[in-house]
């Protein structure tokens, strides 16, 4: 059996703070000083308020909440891609380094 190279305690430390920024990323309402929407921005992903069409000097609420819910998304998306592509170019590092060392039985 290989023994883990890292400790067991640093990928769950690892895993909890990932864990912690999607969570804020897509649970957290977005508040700011000019508006705040009024649901999370999963729920404003899963299902979109209704827009409006309009003048170009009036401002949207739905409109504007709708938006940082789909940013905050892609970004919860990228964060989620790269942790996936780093953990799994680490694996296969792991996996031909091992591969190259002699077995000792």
């Amino acid at each position: 059996m290989v023994a883990l190279r890292r400790p067991l305690k640093v990928q769950f430390a690892v895993a909890a703070v990932y864990a912690a920024v999607v969570a804020t990323l897509l649970l957290l309402p977005e508040r700011t000083p000019t508006y705040s929407c009024p649901s999370i921005p999963v729920a404003d992903l899963l299902h979109p308020a209704p827009e409006i069409r309009p003048a170009p000097d009036f401002f949207d609420l739905n409109r504007q909440c709708n938006r940082d819910a789909r940013l905050r998304g892609a970004v919860a998306l990228g964060v989620t891609m790269g942790v996936v592509v780093v953990g799994a170019s680490v694996r296969v590092r792991r996996r031909r380094t091992n591969r190259r060392e002699p077995r000792s039985y």
